[in-house]
């Protein structure tokens, strides 16, 4: 009887020692594979191609034939490719499709997208539109000349204009076309706005050169104040250190607005300036528009091959990720939280993880990309290759 009992407790034992070494051998397998993947290029480039199936070329994605003498302005936004053609807008869905028409009075295009609300002004001009989706919002036409546009992930819109008694005017509007203020410069030139995520502040980057030294300051201006007293609403000003230029500027989430000069990456927060990256001097391109993080990438040469590193550095907790490859990079676009790095004949799309979402390889030179929350277009002279993010 006993050694009844004890055969039935020895199989479990048995049985349960299998599964566990099992188990063990899988989660060993897959820690040797992801490593694999991360760090070796040539085994990842196999399991993309033929595993994880993200390699894509221009005889497997929807097209949209273009009139280059004809096209004014090619964007893309939200889940949208529009095209500008003799002032109307033409959407197009991610199969390549006609989606809709929207009539503007726009010849030579600013685009500024965010969410899903695309601004459309005219360079220069006094039109300008904020489209929600595929309908027009509200549009206006400003006295003087638009040379900037910004919009907030709410449809708030901050505008820059020239050619007033006034060397720089900004005009602020709510997500309803409202104007809510006017902020007047006399002896600066605004370079760039943007307007937090939850609508109460706006930032404003100018540049003094009245002087031998270039000075660049940050004003951050209350919107609630602005809408009683617009000359009394700055609450604070960072000067930038002698000669430092600011280039752009942008919120992000938590209120953290960040700042790119010619060298280095400041964060405000808190009311307090620090300096968050030392742009490295052989970086290529350096971007702050990716959702909360920066973007920078450095071009190394080894052995006659160019090798590409991207980092990106998340602002709130600096988490970094890299994205390794190899290459000549010819241009860099972000759009939330996806980079597209241009090869020339490639086009590498990477989420702010690191991780490649899609490989585009082309026969051909790629004259541009434009890219929207779930879309991306790859832009020739007489066509533009839809891909699906």
């Amino acid at each position: 009887m006993e050694i009844m009992q004890f055969k039935p407790n020895r199989n479990k034992k048995i049985k349960k020692i299998a599964i566990i070494t099992f188990l063990s051998l899988i989660i060993i397998a897959g820690i040797i594979i992801t490593s694999l993947y991360i760090t070796n290029e040539e085994v990842r480039e196999k399991f993309d191609i033929y595993i994880l199936r993200k390699q894509v070329t221009e005889h497997n994605t929807a097209q949209i034939l273009l009139n280059s003498k004809e096209t004014s302005g090619i964007c893309a936004y939200d889940k949208y490719i529009g095209i500008l053609n003799k002032s109307t807008l033409t959407l197009y869905n991610n199969s390549g499709n006609e989606v809709t028409k929207i009539n503007t009075m726009i010849s030579t295009p600013i685009f500024e997208k965010n969410n899903k609300y695309l601004c459309v002004a005219e360079k220069n001009g006094q039109k300008i539109y904020l489209i929600n989706g595929e309908n027009i919002n509200w549009e206006k036409e400003i006295e003087g000349n638009i040379i900037d546009v910004n919009v907030n992930k709410n449809g708030y819109v901050s505008i820059i204009v020239t050619g007033t008694s006034y060397k720089t005017v900004i005009i602020t509007f709510d997500d309803k076309g409202k104007e809510i203020f006017k902020t007047y410069l006399a002896s600066t030139n605004a370079i760039t706005t943007s307007i937090s995520n939850d609508n109460k502040y706006l930032a404003i980057a100018e540049i003094d050169s009245t002087s031998a030294i270039i000075q660049s300051n940050i004003k951050i201006i209350s919107i609630e104040k602005a809408k009683e007293e617009p000359t009394n609403s700055i609450i604070y000003t960072y000067k930038a250190e002698n000669n430092n230029l600011i280039t752009d500027i942008k919120y992000q989430d938590k209120g953290t607005l960040v700042c790119l000069y010619d060298d280095s990456i400041h964060i405000i927060e808190n009311e307090n300036d620090i300096e968050f990256l030392k742009i490295d001097e052989k970086a290529d391109f350096v971007d702050i528009n990716l959702k909360n993080y920066i973007v920078q990438t450095v071009e190394t040469t080894e052995f006659f091959k160019s090798n590409i590193k991207l980092l990106m550095k998340n602002v709130n907790n600096k988490n970094e990720s890299l994205y390794l490859t190899s290459g000549v990079l010819k241009s860099l676009e972000v759009s939330e939280n996806i980079v597209a790095l241009n090869f020339s004949t490639e086009v590498h799309f990477v989420n702010s993880n690191g991780w490649l979402i899609k490989k585009y390889i082309s026969s051909q030179g790629i004259t541009d990309i434009v890219i929207g929350n779930s879309i991306a277009g790859i832009v020739y002279r007489n066509k533009i290759e839809v891909i699906s993010l």
